[in-house]
């Protein structure tokens, strides 16, 4: 295992979190400075293996399946996945000695947590989504702590054990956020005027239904507003086809990208709306940027990104979208060009969001992990 960067709370800590960016960033977000040691449990085939090589910490692959299957084939096997992770992760865990370990989602959280309870290890189970799913639920009856996105998490879990910290996001993203001149300071580094600017995310795993909307109704969108469209891989070919066939004066006002990293703080904080999938990103990265949404939530995930499209809205954030895409492509290019020519609403949906944010959110689930650690647990 490697040290942390900044003045450690504790000894040894394990994460295990994985699959999407919801999952993973937010893990990577709150070890920062969390521990001397750290380790990461995750599945070979995540996207949090190649985070924490990034990052420098130490990967332990394990596996891992779905609580639900979708027969009972699926069904046994997830079972067999789930039973062989927890041999592993209690291997690895008894090897390393974590003082805690911090869960953040995804299938390999449910081995990973039932191996910490078997070893008495305590945990902090982090909910980034309003509405917890079927493993969390059942996980949160073994877990210490559960630190929540929103106190309307509490409806979902025991009310004892949950404690609001707010969404972790990462260090770069806030920087940029508390910039006093962000939004000018922005534009200037994307080279970007004082014109309508529509950021379009389907999340880290894309979603190509909105891109498809979004590229079906392109022409409309970019004579009205400059288009960011971070696509995801499965977008890329397609994106870069379409960009080619623009005329060359529409060129600039449709930028695409796979992926962002560096740039999405600048992004961000350069944007009038966020146009994309209602994923537990929304949540944590747009509040602090006073970003408002229009918000597209997927039928996946057991009704997750509806609940949090709903929050979202209902604190006047931001807007949902729920017509069927890309069929109601052309309804969906509408609404975006309404919201974006009406500025009295894009502010007040700003600062609608800005309200939400709860700063230090990764400092406080460092210190609760410190307290669990130490037997605190009030």
């Amino acid at each position: 295992m490697i040290a942390a960067t900044m003045a450690p709370a504790l000894r040894r800590l394990a994460l295990a979190g994985g699959g999407t960016a919801g999952h993973v960033y937010p893990a990577a977000s709150i070890a920062k400075g969390a521990a001397d040691h750290l380790i990461w449990l995750g599945r070979d085939v995540g996207m949090e293996r190649e985070l924490a090589a990034a990052l420098g910490i130490e990967f332990a692959p394990i596996a891992a399946g779905a609580v639900l299957g979708r027969g009972p084939v699926d069904l046994l096997r997830s079972a067999l996945l789930n039973a062989r992770g927890i041999i592993q992760a209690r291997s690895i865990l008894r090897r390393v000695r974590p003082n805690a370990l911090l869960a953040t989602g995804g299938y390999v959280s449910f081995p990973a947590v039932i191996a910490a309870w078997s070893l008495r290890i305590p945990t902090v189970i982090y909910l980034p989504d309003v509405k917890p799913g079927l493993a969390v639920r059942v996980l949160s009856r073994f877990a210490t702590r559960m630190a929540c996105t929103t106190a309307e998490s509490r409806r979902f879990l025991p009310a004892d054990r949950v404690v609001v910290t707010g969404y972790p996001i990462r260090g770069d993203l806030r920087d940029w956020a508390d910039r006093p001149n962000r939004r000018t300071d922005a534009r200037a580094e994307l080279g970007i005027g004082d014109e309508p600017v529509v950021v379009v995310m389907g999340g880290s795993l894309g979603a190509q239904a909105v891109n498809e909307a979004i590229w079906a109704n392109l022409d409309t969108l970019i004579a009205s507003a400059r288009v960011i469209h971070i696509t995801g891989a499965r977008g890329a070919e397609r994106a870069e086809i379409i960009a080619q066939g623009l005329a060359d004066r529409d060129r600039g006002r449709y930028q695409w990208h796979a992926f962002v990293t560096d740039q999405l703080g600048p992004i961000l904080a350069a944007a009038d709306l966020f146009v994309g999938r209602a994923g537990a990103s929304i949540l944590g990265e747009l509040p602090p940027f006073g970003l408002p949404g229009l918000v597209i939530p997927g039928s996946f995930a057991a009704g997750h990104q509806n609940a949090n499209a709903e929050y979202f809205a209902r604190a006047g954030a931001g807007w949902t979208f729920t017509g069927a895409l890309p069929e109601r492509g052309r309804e969906l290019t509408e609404r975006v060009l309404a919201v974006v020519g009406d500025r009295k609403a894009l502010a007040a949906a700003g600062d609608a969001a800005r309200a939400l944010d709860l700063p230090e959110a990764a400092a406080r689930i460092r210190t609760l992990l410190s307290d669990i650690s130490r037997g605190r647990t009030t």
